[in-house]
């Protein structure tokens, strides 16, 4: 249950820098309702823990991209490295970040 709250504060996060917070308030809800959420959520697998460190490497790496702030840097690595160890699945999250910070230069 721990990792639900943290993906749906992340995924808040990720909306709110995106769009509204009328925006962000209704994928946040979409997201509580959406039926494989609710499937994976109650069977407690791993693709939870993989979905909360790809949303958490990717709102820090956009709070990176705005602050220019190293620690954001740094925690996004931190928990790309972390998604490798959760579930193949994550392995996205290393292209995301490459590409994120190829656009940068």
């Amino acid at each position: 249950m721990p990792y639900v709250f943290v993906i749906i504060v992340c995924l808040y996060m990720l909306s709110r820098s995106l769009g509204s917070r009328i925006f962000a308030v209704s994928i946040v809800v979409l997201f509580i309702f959406f039926a494989p959420h609710l499937y994976l959520e109650s069977t407690g697998l791993h693709f939870v823990s993989s979905s909360f460190f790809f949303l958490a490497g990717v709102t820090s790496w956009i709070a990176f991209t705005h602050t220019k702030h190293d620690l954001y840097a740094k925690a996004a690595g931190v928990l790309c490295a972390c998604g490798f160890l959760t579930y193949t699945s994550s392995y996205i999250t290393l292209p995301v970040l490459v590409l994120s910070a190829l656009s940068l230069w």
